[in-house]
């Protein structure tokens, strides 16, 4: 150690390798980079001003409708979890399931259609309600 003294040497407590650190700060220069640069006042086109009124305003009802498919996806996970607990269930509490199953299916699809969910995606969660009821069915004996 050229030019350290004592008092200057590093402490062996947790030292990350050189390669890693240098990544690390690195990785923040940039941040700051693309800090400084965001908050610069530009100035924006016309268009180009509205289209960012309208990617908020768009966002906002996206995740209005995200929010509604999350609400009535847990209405059903819900209602499956209390009747798995019940030690004896009945057709007519899995005929109340199916139909918060056919809201939250109506919620998906609109959601879908819009735009806001991935045709892969919902229908990755209708499929995931359906599998979960047929088991809750399995456990009772229902099927």
């Amino acid at each position: 150690m050229h030019g350290l003294r004592t008092h200057d040497k590093p402490r062996f407590t947790f030292m990350l390798p050189s390669k890693a650190s240098a990544k690390i700060k690195k990785k923040k220069r940039k941040a700051e980079k693309r800090d400084r640069i965001r908050n610069q006042p530009k100035q924006i086109s016309p268009s180009a001003a509205k289209r960012a009124r309208q990617s908020v305003k768009r966002r906002i009802y996206n995740r209005a409708r995200i929010t509604q498919v999350k609400i009535g996806v847990n209405k059903v996970l819900e209602a499956l979890k209390i009747l798995k607990n019940k030690t004896v269930a009945q057709p007519d509490e899995v005929f109340a399931i199916e139909k918060l199953i056919e809201e939250a299916h109506s919620v998906i699809d609109k959601a879908v259609k819009i735009g806001t969910l991935h045709r892969k995606t919902g229908a990755r969660r209708k499929s995931r309600l359906a599998r979960r009821k047929k088991a809750v069915e399995l456990h009772h004996g229902l099927v």
